[in-house]
């Protein structure tokens, strides 16, 4: 037994003893559950379309983002920003946008990931990795427009 002062310490083992009664793990489970149900819609979205929601989407479960249309032609003369939300990588589902030219590569339209340009069929690397605060741009100019493209989140390596 606990002793505190020559004195028995009951109050420890009292709660002890109702936290561990059929009782007591029934309210355990009981509050357990109700918090998991009160959580389940707080869940992080892994892309937010911050500005030009008319040139990119959410789209599954805001799980992936892909130009306005796709897979029909995208608009021209278009802009979007798309904030990361969640560490994670990139699945590229597909990816068909105009070409630069031979000379003046990505200079037409093109998606910014990292800092770099990505236009035509040349799309991010798959598996490409991101991070919480990383921003995505997409850029159509007014001249061709394409397919478009459809970007999904993976989540990271372990």
């Amino acid at each position: 037994m606990c002793k505190f002062g020559g004195r028995r310490n009951t109050r420890h083992l009292n709660l002890s003893r109702q936290l561990l009664s059929p009782i007591g793990i029934v309210i355990m489970v009981a509050l357990t559950g109700a918090l998991t149900t009160f959580f389940d819609g707080v869940e992080a979205v892994p892309f937010t379309v911050t500005a030009g929601t008319d040139a990119c989407e959410l789209v599954d479960n805001d799980n992936c983002f892909q130009s306005v249309n796709y897979p029909n032609e995208y608009a021209s003369s278009k802009t979007c920003t798309i904030s990361v939300n969640e560490r994670g990588r990139l699945n590229v589902v597909d990816f068909d946008i105009q070409p630069g030219q031979e000379n003046s590569p990505c200079n037409k339209d093109y998606l910014t990931v990292g800092g770099k340009k990505y236009c035509g069929t040349k799309a991010p690397p798959q598996n490409a990795r991101i991070n919480s605060g990383d921003t995505i741009t997409w850029t159509s100019n007014n001249y061709f427009e394409e397919k478009g493209f459809k970007i999904c989140y993976e989540g990271p390596f372990s």
